[in-house]
């Protein structure tokens, strides 16, 4: 239900972002800014995804250090998967030559976690203060996903043959690696977490929540 409702969404924002990277690649050839690119929007990427699931998390269960594991796990977890590892086996699987896994978590580990903490900890006066603190955050992190994955397969191959002979391909992959993860992360694993954590008496609540949370990221 909720892969249905953000897939028009993320389809649009994959062909925006695919003009968006042509028009560099066309104009700029030189691959050290796709690489710069990437690296900004991934810790970018990092840090909406680390609001938008602690907001959720937080919005249901006050629990400071509950809220910040569950949204930096799910930032640099959910994301490294959505902007790296499925760009890269999407590529692989669908003949994208040269392309190179590069893990950042590994190369650079302050350029990811700085990001995901400082957006849990921005989450939590936001929950607070407002209704719907994970909507913005939400849509962001989606568009922002759709750049890095697009720029990561840029950066780490060659960005020519990328939108001459795989703009299907990229479609495809950019479009899955978006779509999934981001659900995932933003809504799906702070609601798991929730569940894992409610206790007996609390069995009532954990039926309606799902749908809860959907309504309230729709509002």
């Amino acid at each position: 239900m909720e892969l249905a409702y953000h897939a028009p969404f993320t389809a649009l924002g994959t062909m925006l972002g695919l003009a968006f990277v042509t028009l560099i690649v066309l104009n700029v050839p030189a691959t050290e800014i796709y690489e710069g690119l990437f690296h900004t929007l991934h810790p970018l990427h990092m840090f909406l995804s680390a609001i938008a699931t602690t907001a959720v998390y937080f919005r249901h269960r006050r629990t400071l250090l509950g809220a910040i594991t569950v949204g930096v796990i799910g930032s640099v977890g959910i994301c490294s998967i959505s902007d790296i590892f499925l760009p890269y086996l999407g590529g692989a699987l669908l003949g994208v030559k040269e392309l190179e896994l590069h893990i950042c978590l590994l190369k650079h580990p302050w350029l990811v976690l700085a990001p995901a903490f400082l957006g849990a900890f921005v989450a939590l006066p936001l929950t607070v203060k407002t209704e719907n603190s994970s909507l913005l955050p939400h849509g962001g992190h989606v568009m922002v996903s759709v750049l890095a994955s697009l720029t990561y397969l840029a950066a780490f191959s060659n960005p020519v043959a990328l939108i001459s002979f795989y703009m299907p391909q990229t479609f495809t992959i950019v479009f899955l690696a978006v779509l999934l993860p981001c659900c995932t992360s933003d809504i799906v694993l702070p609601v798991a977490a929730l569940h894992g954590c409610l206790c007996e008496h609390d069995e009532h609540f954990k039926r309606p929540l799902l749908f809860k949370v959907l309504r309230r990221n729709r509002a």
